[in-house]
């Protein structure tokens, strides 16, 4: 898979991630290949092979949402864009568990907190898409970066040559 594939797939993981929310079982269920990222696996807090599904689906939770927590704050994600993402994954603690529509709704009062806020439409189908577009260039980029950091940590001699 290439690089803009590999991208696009993030990006529709984000979007089924951003509908539930940044809680277990729907990160559980519906993190998929952002839970496979290398940059999200390493985090993974270790379970003895007694733990269930709740206990699981919580660490993969902590191990996403503290890659997030990092790449909402990279350069290439604009104050808009930071802004939106923050409320609809959510990564703002007072947002979680609220459904998404309100999620969007704070999200448009955030964008301009002195103005009018943007509608939940309007943050649906023009903000969140670009945000989401913005934010799985830079999980990639993020990934990309931890696999060229753990290569040359290792050293050709410790490599297996198999393609990740």
């Amino acid at each position: 898979m290439g690089d803009q594939e590999s991208i696009e797939a993030v990006r529709d993981a984000l979007k089924r991630v951003v509908t539930g929310g940044l809680v277990p079982f729907n990160v559980g269920e519906e993190g998929g290949c952002l839970l496979e990222l290398e940059v999200v696996r390493v985090r993974l807090e270790q379970l003895d092979g007694k733990a269930d599904e709740a206990e699981r689906y919580e660490a993969d939770l902590k191990a996403l949402r503290s890659v997030l927590e990092d790449a909402v704050e990279h350069k290439d994600i604009g104050g808009k864009s930071r802004r939106v993402l923050r409320a609809v994954l959510p990564l703002n603690p007072k947002y979680v568990g609220k459904p998404i529509k309100e999620r969007r709704t704070l999200a448009g009062k955030e964008i301009r907190p002195d103005k009018k806020p943007i509608s939940a439409g309007a943050i649906r189908n023009d903000h969140e898409p670009k945000a989401l577009k913005k934010l799985a260039g830079v999980l990639w980029l993020m990934e990309l970066e931890f696999r060229a950091n753990a290569t040359s940590s290792n050293g050709p001699a410790e490599s297996d040559g198999s393609a990740s």
